[in-house]
């Protein structure tokens, strides 16, 4: 018998959106999970969403508002961003809804930024 042992890094990080909070499954929040607070934002020509985070050290600094800063909440299984103000404007943004039900995205993270994407154009169908 042959076996095969798997780990969270072969599973593709999924960010599912709510009408009140983004939340990331175990893959995705690797990259964010360490981080004081995040920074979200939208690239409207790519159609993502950028999480970039930010260490308590950065957010002290003074050269950041402090009212763009989020805070992250993070457990054993998942990480997330909770702000209906911040879904509404990413719903306005993109041209699609978020409610009640569910929706669930794609992620990466990219090197050379340092921050994690949430590719609207990928939904992941249950």
């Amino acid at each position: 018998m042959a076996l095969t042992w798997f780990n969270k890094k072969v599973f593709q990080g999924i960010a599912t959106i709510y009408d009140t909070n983004i939340t990331f499954n175990t893959t995705a929040m690797e990259a964010i999970k360490a981080a004081y607070r995040v920074m979200v934002g939208f690239d409207d020509e790519r159609n993502v969403i950028i999480v970039k985070r930010v260490s308590r050290a950065d957010s002290i600094r003074g050269d950041i508002d402090s009212d763009s800063l989020l805070p992250l909440t993070v457990k054993n299984s998942y990480s997330r961003i909770a702000n209906k103000k911040l879904i509404e404007k990413i719903s306005g943004l993109a041209h699609t809804e978020f409610g009640r039900s569910p929706r669930k995205f794609l992620t990466s993270w990219d090197d050379d930024k340092e921050v994690l994407v949430v590719n609207l154009n990928e939904e992941v169908m249950k």
